[in-house]
């Protein structure tokens, strides 16, 4: 807990994150592909739950550090690998994530900021993850869809959704972006543990 309260504080007073949103599509790297879709809690946060008072931490209002990579990362006990596979993305909007190419990726979870303090206390909300999907060696991009996470009253996580919207995402892509890159539709695979 001790750790992710570091990480969390790294993160903040940095503002950086190992990956990074796509930006143009000339800013994509020969070895990278675009990782695609949203994230939504239900119900949504209000305003009032996350008290970020720490120098910094207001940056992480409404959003969500996003951990993707080749491995899955236990965020029960996260190390600078989920700093260094994650990505801050704004609950409810579409994310586009420039990824480092492997023949598949793992969604090991996310981590929502939910109170920070001038005194390094830290309180946050964990979204479950570990998902696989593949990645074909033609891919530019893969959407993974719209990830629904319900939760209770205790920001416990009682259901996930998973909402394929992936032709409003394409069509969302290509009016930011221009050009012809086109997204592949994923599908995530639970793993076992």
């Amino acid at each position: 807990m001790k750790r992710l309260a570091v990480l969390l504080l790294v993160l903040g007073l940095t503002g950086c994150a190992g990956l990074s949103e796509l930006e143009s599509i000339n800013s994509l790297g020969t070895n990278e592909i675009v990782l695609t879709g949203r994230i939504e809690l239900d119900p949504p946060l209000r305003q009032e739950e996350q008290e970020l008072l720490a120098l910094g931490s207001g940056r992480y209002r409404n959003k969500l550090m996003l951990v993707v990579g080749e491995d899955y990362i236990n965020l029960n006990e996260p190390g600078f690998d989920a700093l260094r596979n994650s990505a801050a993305v704004t609950l409810g909007e579409d994310f586009h994530i420039r990824v480092a190419r492997h023949d598949q990726l793992i969604l090991s979870g996310g981590i929502i900021l939910m109170g920070a303090d001038s005194r390094g206390r830290t309180d946050y909300m964990r979204l479950p993850g570990k998902a696989r999907f593949n990645v074909n060696t033609d891919d530019e991009a893969v959407y993974i869809g719209t990830i629904v996470f319900h939760r209770d009253h205790y920001n416990g996580i009682t259901g996930i959704d998973i909402i394929d919207e992936h032709h409003i995402a394409q069509r969302t892509f290509r009016n930011t972006f221009g050009g012809t890159l086109r997204s592949r539709k994923a599908s995530l695979e639970n793993l076992q543990d």
